[in-house]
């Protein structure tokens, strides 16, 4: 199904949700708290489904903060694919960083709890911000990871024992829609 981007209110923003006109998730057989996948064709980004404002209503509009946009490759009042996600735990998760991003030391426990609760699917693009620590030269950056594969495959959900792994390759050498 396609929806017509909007943005989400600012009090509801940053929490990974999408606001889903009535209308549109009674046609995808979905409720609250289900995920869905969003696909612009070029990029892929999931969230977490929550009933789209009463304005909105038999409209086919999907509001979606500035993160997923960015994630999602769309613009507002852009079309976007919906559709259901089977999101599962996942096992691991390999990520792959930007080329020009030097680390030293094991980032993967780090990833995995700033990532713990959130879905993701191969392909993804992730906004992350980096922090202290071994990762203070960058503090409070934040940098693009690439979600290179995942274990199962398809749209997984980051858990407290979810295994976090680096890909060798850079995040640009990471096709879009890898590794299912």
């Amino acid at each position: 199904m396609k929806l017509t981007v909007k943005p989400l209110k600012q009090k509801d923003a940053g929490r990974g949700l999408a606001a889903v006109d009535r209308a549109a998730m009674e046609e995808l057989g979905l409720e609250n708290g289900d995920y869905i996948v969003l696909d612009s064709g070029d990029s892929r980004a999931v969230a977490r489904v929550w009933p789209g404002y009463p304005e909105d209503e038999g409209k086919g509009v999907i509001r979606i903060d500035g993160r997923l946009r960015q994630e999602a490759d769309v613009g507002i009042d852009d079309g976007v694919a919906v559709e259901t996600a089977d999101v599962s735990p996942a096992k691991q998760v390999t990520v792959a960083l930007p080329q020009n991003l030097r680390i030293r030391g094991n980032i993967g426990p780090h990833i995995r709890d700033k990532l713990s609760g959130q879905a993701v699917t191969t392909g993804q693009n992730v906004p992350f911000s980096l922090g202290l620590g071994p990762l203070s030269s960058r503090s409070g950056q934040r940098i693009p990871l690439k979600i290179a594969d995942t274990d199962p495959g398809g749209t997984v959900v980051v858990t407290d024992s979810t295994e976090v792994q680096i890909s060798e390759q850079p995040a640009e050498q990471i096709a879009e829609r890898g590794g299912d």
